[in-house]
């Protein structure tokens, strides 16, 4: 289990508030006992072994192993570009394009260059937007936005233009991806997920979550609402610890 603040404490959760769905997916990732164990296989290595940096993409989906020890706030959380629609695909603009821009005005919070790209993470006044620059793209050459016509085009199309805001100057508030329920619902999640890490049992879940007053003693506990409750947001946990966190990767714009 990650080292940190009790899940005792909904004021140590608070910064889950500000996440990104990619962000939200690391919380459940760095949780997971078998990617903490990959993890420490590289620990100390700026440029792992292929075979350990293919185990890391093919397996967790991360361009490069990140330490589980860092909250999402604070960790370099560079996704597969395939795995993350709200990362930017940047290559070379074909020659015609001579009016084209460069990123050459960005300086990134973070760079890592790994045997296939180059991982940016930049920040824009509305968060970190993560870019992987992929062939000989240079950052003085003209640049294009590689969007591949697939189900998640717009959400691609829309941190495009968050990059290109970036480099114009622009300050439009990109939208939130995901509802302010499934937030809360996640930063919940969570909170049990690491409850059950940490061997507490549902009741004492329960009552740290819910409050005493509400739960029954003796064996009515067993088929109360609130034990269900909890024992479905940790099944919930595990399930996006053990994988289903890529599906947050994908998490869909609000309607509007």
């Amino acid at each position: 289990m990650p080292s940190g603040p009790s899940w005792r404490s909904a004021a140590a959760y608070a910064y889950l508030d500000n996440l990104s769905p990619a962000e939200l997916a690391w919380e459940f990732l760095r949780r997971n006992p078998r990617y903490r164990r990959d993890y420490r296989a590289t620990a100390g290595d700026v440029d792992p072994p292929a075979a350990v940096s293919g185990r890391v993409r093919a397996r967790w989906g991360l361009c490069f192993p990140i330490d589980p020890d860092l909250r999402a706030d604070e960790a370099p959380v560079v996704w597969l570009p395939e795995l993350d629609p709200g990362a930017v695909l940047l290559a070379s603009a074909p020659a015609t394009f001579t009016d084209a821009q460069t990123v050459g005005t960005i300086m990134p919070s973070f760079q890592r260059s790994t045997r296939d790209f180059t991982c940016w993470i930049v920040e824009d006044g509305h968060g970190r937007l993560p870019v992987v620059r992929i062939g000989d793209v240079g950052a003085l050459a003209p640049a294009a936005a590689v969007i591949p016509l697939d189900a998640d085009f717009t959400t691609r199309l829309g941190a495009s233009l968050r990059l290109r805001n970036r480099i114009t100057g622009r300050h439009a508030h990109p939208p939130d991806r995901m509802t302010a329920q499934r937030r809360q619902r996640l930063a919940l999640t969570l909170r049990v997920l690491d409850g059950r890490l940490g061997h507490a049992t549902y009741r004492a879940i329960a009552q740290n979550l819910f409050g005493r007053a509400g739960l029954p003693a003796g064996p009515a506990w067993r088929t109360h609402g609130l034990r269900d409750r909890t024992i479905r947001l940790a099944r919930s946990g595990l399930k996006l610890m053990h994988g289903g966190y890529l599906g947050l990767l994908r998490s869909p714009q609000p309607p509007r």
